[in-house]
């Protein structure tokens, strides 16, 4: 009896690695599996609660530039701004003026989350364009570091800092969102940032000086 039943054992041994050849791998693979999933998961819900905070920002939505510039020198309505057109954002965050040749479009309609308020407008015109995105969260590099320059711009009656590069094809861009860039904040929503993007098909002194003439408009609603 003591031979009978160890062969049983004997047998029951020899039989029980063949299977682990087959289960103990199918269960390895399926951890394994549930292991990358939930890491796939949790890194698409991280980026989809990045991109919805900062999908204004992002920027990079810039406005499409006419294809044919034609520039006047002596335009009679970008001399004066008291006589420009005003654009006014729907929860009256802000106001800017801007020329009469140029459009006012809303990007990006007004939301907000808590105290902060996200969207994108865009002014275009003959000589070029300017983003105004707003939000929080928003920073970048140095100026330097793109080949750029820092160069000052007075906006709400603060002097701020804009990163300024001339691109391959001549056009003059500035944006605000860089490391050693100036925030642009209001009184009326301090926990709203503004981010300013321009690019401009004319001479670095006319682009600029427009710039200038319009940003200098920005500021609480009038």
């Amino acid at each position: 009896m003591k031979t009978k039943k160890s062969c049983k054992q004997i047998e029951i041994k020899c039989k029980t690695p063949v299977l682990a050849y087959f289960v103990v791998p199918l269960l390895l693979l399926s951890y394994v599996a549930m292991i990358y999933l939930g890491l796939q998961y949790i890194q698409m819900y991280k980026t989809y609660q990045y991109e919805t905070r900062n999908a204004q920002s992002t920027t990079s939505q810039q406005s499409p530039l006419p294809t044919d510039i034609k520039h006047k020198a002596n335009h009679g309505n970008t001399t004066n701004p008291r006589n420009w057109k005003t654009f006014t954002e729907s929860n009256d965050l802000f106001s800017i003026k801007y020329p009469t040749d140029w459009e006012a479009v809303v990007r990006e309609p007004t939301i907000a989350t808590d105290e902060t308020y996200f969207g994108t407008i865009a002014l275009t015109g003959p000589e070029g364009s300017i983003d105004i995105v707003f939000g929080d969260g928003f920073g970048g590099g140095s100026c330097d570091m793109g080949g750029g320059t820092l160069d000052t711009f007075v906006i709400d009656g603060q002097e701020v800092k804009l990163c300024h590069i001339q691109l391959d094809d001549g056009t003059q861009s500035w944006v605000s969102n860089c490391g050693d860039c100036s925030s642009v904040r209001l009184s009326t929503s301090d926990a709203t940032g503004y981010v300013f993007k321009a690019n401009f098909k004319t001479s670095y002194e006319e682009a600029r000086k427009l710039f200038a003439d319009i940003l200098g408009t920005f500021g609480e609603p009038v």
